[in-house]
Parts: structure tokens; C-alpha cells; sequence
């Protein structure tokens, strides 16, 4: 089976890299318009995988813990967290005043709800890894979760970052289909950006959420993620200035690009929610010929990963 992950390759125009950069006393009405390769749809992120809903979904919703650019877990909703009896409790401490969009308080009770009635019904990645693994979810207070797993799970971490495990508000999806609710049409999260509006084909618009709990941030006013689904289209669009991010920018059109005057070709080399580019080639070690090891490691060193870099990822790779 052969699986492909994409890595990150953001095209942005320099003028509004800047204005995003501003500080907040120097700010004015700051507009920063993504690219999107199609409808995101329903805008509830537990219960979803898709690549057009996190986009959007991930800066309305947080997770537990975040990842950083090397993919180490960093405080999120959880402000800290300790490992006990030998791998098999996660005891984490969540980050108090925090309160969801339409401000009631973010509690233990979110997470529990959104484990049970979400994640680990719908969300197809977070309930192949972690049905059978959490064996409880318990909540202390209303600032301690603590999840007990049948044996150690060193990767937990990692799996409870806004895009494997978004955290959503019981007080609005409690007595109502998490799948097609009026919650998953008019999202309320805990993230730097509330939801303003979504026009089905046209755009998702994003207002910056002036309670954030990260201070300073997010450093833009506003998130236009414009539905372009041909990807030369937005190139496009990104020239004539009506764009400013644009990813997954074809290879050819990479090096123009790195020549166009005001456009910023930035390739990133991690990040969380699949923006590492890996190809992945997984053998049935059951059956031969690829039970024998030898047979794998023969195969291994016939690959020329330089010519794929070079000639299908036009050096992107």
C-alpha cells in the first residue's frame, strides 16, 4: 500500500507577510486571503479528517496540546501535563479563563464530551489509534482530564494536537447530531479566529477573536479563505493580487514564482496536521516475497530518492 502525506509549500505575497507581521498597537484592519482548493463543508472538525476542513477549522478550534514546527508537543487548552504509572495516565491541567466564542467557560467537561460523542466515534484516524487504547476519560475538577490507557502509548501526545483532536463545546452539541447540527454550521471554538460567515463555493470568513489566550496574537484582523479548486486558477489569482496565500503551488510554476516581483516562495519543512510531504510504500509483511526483510532492504536500496526529489517534486522534496 502505497500512502502519500503532503509537506507544506506556501506561496505568499510579501506585502501582506508583512502586514501580518505587525504588532497589535500598530495594526490596522488587516485582511489575509487563503487559497482554498475546495468546500471545508460541514465545520466540525471532531469528526472529520478532510484536507478542506482543517484549514479553516484549526483556527477557529484548539487541541489539547500543540505542535510545534518540529513536531514536539507545546501547551495549548492544556497548560501542562504529567505521565504516570509507567506510560499508562496522562494527567493534564487545563488553561484557566479560557472561554469559547460565544463566552461560556472552556471545562474538562468539553474534552470528556468530545472524546465520547466525536473523536472516538467519527474522527476516523483519532478512533483507529485510540478506541481500545483510552480505557477512561476522567475529570477531577473541572480543570484536570485524566486519561487512563490499557499500556503505555509514547505518541499520545502528538495525537492531541487541533487537527487529530479538536476540542468542541458540549454546551452546543449536547442534544443535537454532532454530524449535521446547527453547531457544525456556525462554529463556536476556543481558537484565535471566530466564524463570521460561509458562502458554499464562493469563501469562509474569519474575524480574529480578541479573547485569545495567547496574548498578541493572532496578528491579522481577518481570514478570507477563498474556494479555488484549480490550483492554476489561484496561481492566478495569487499574481493579479486578489490572493495572498496560495499552497500546494505545482512544481513548474515554483521557480517563476521565486522570480515574480512581490511574491515570497516559502517551503516549510514541518509543521502539525500532514505538512511534512512523505511517501510512504507499506509492505503486507505477511505474505511473500515481502516477509523476507532481505526482500525489503533490497527494494529499499533500489529507490533513487534524489531523481523523485528532483524530477517529481521539481526539487521540492
Amino acid at each position: 500500500m502505497s500512502i502519500h502525506y503532503c509537506r507544506a509549500l506556501l506561496v505568499a505575497l510579501a506585502v501582506a507577510s508583512g502586514a501580518c507581521a505587525a504588532p497589535a498597537s500598530d495594526r490596522g484592519q488587516a485582511t489575509l486571503v487563503i487559497a482554498q482548493s475546495g468546500d471545508p463543508g460541514a465545520l466540525n472538525p471532531a469528526v472529520t479528517t478532510s484536507g478542506n476542513t482543517h484549514p479553516v477549522t484549526d483556527q477557529i478550534f484548539n487541541g489539547l496540546v500543540g505542535l510545534d514546527e518540529g513536531l514536539n508537543p507545546v501547551p495549548e487548552l492544556a497548560e501542562r501535563w504529567s505521565i504516570e504509572d509507567g506510560g499508562r495516565t496522562y494527567r493534564f491541567h487545563l488553561r484557566p479563563g479560557v472561554r469559547w466564542h460565544d463566552g461560556a467557560p472552556f471545562t474538562s467537561a468539553d474534552v470528556t464530551f468530545t472524546f465520547e460523542h466525536a473523536l472516538l466515534k467519527y474522527h476516523s484516524r483519532t478512533r483507529a489509534t485510540l478506541e481500545g487504547l483510552v480505557t477512561a476519560i476522567e475529570t477531577p475538577d473541572d480543570l484536570t482530564v485524566v486519561f487512563r490507557l490499557a499500556r503505555p502509548y509514547a505518541p499520545l501526545l502528538q495525537r492531541l494536537d487541533v487537527v487529530e483532536a479538536s476540542i468542541i463545546p458540549k454546551h452546543l452539541y449536547a442534544g443535537q447530531d454532532v454530524l449535521t447540527g446547527e453547531a457544525t454550521r456556525r462554529p463556536v471554538g476556543t481558537g484565535p479566529f471566530r466564524f463570521v460567515s460561509y458562502a458554499p463555493a464562493d469563501r469562509v470568513v474569519l474575524e480574529r477573536n480578541p479573547d485569545y489566550f495567547r496574548k498578541g496574537f493572532p496578528r491579522v484582523d481577518r481570514l478570507v479563505f477563498r474556494i479555488l479548486p484549480n490550483v492554476s486558477t489561484a496561481v492566478s489569482a495569487l499574481e493579479a493580487g486578489e490572493v495572498d496565500y496560495v499552497g500546494g503551488v505545482p512544481g513548474p510554476d515554483v521557480a517563476r514564482l521565486r522570480t515574480t516581483a512581490g511574491i515570497a516562495v516559502v517551503s516549510g519543512t514541518g509543521g502539525s496536521g500532514g505538512s511534512v510531504c512523505q511517501d510512504v510504500l507499506i509492505p503486507n509483511l505477511a505474505r511473500p516475497p515481502f516477509a523476507d526483510a532481505r526482500v525489503r532492504r533490497a527494494m529499499a536500496h533500489t529507490i533513487d530518492r534524489s531523481f523523485i526529489a528532483e524530477r517529481v517534486y521539481f526539487d521540492q522534496g
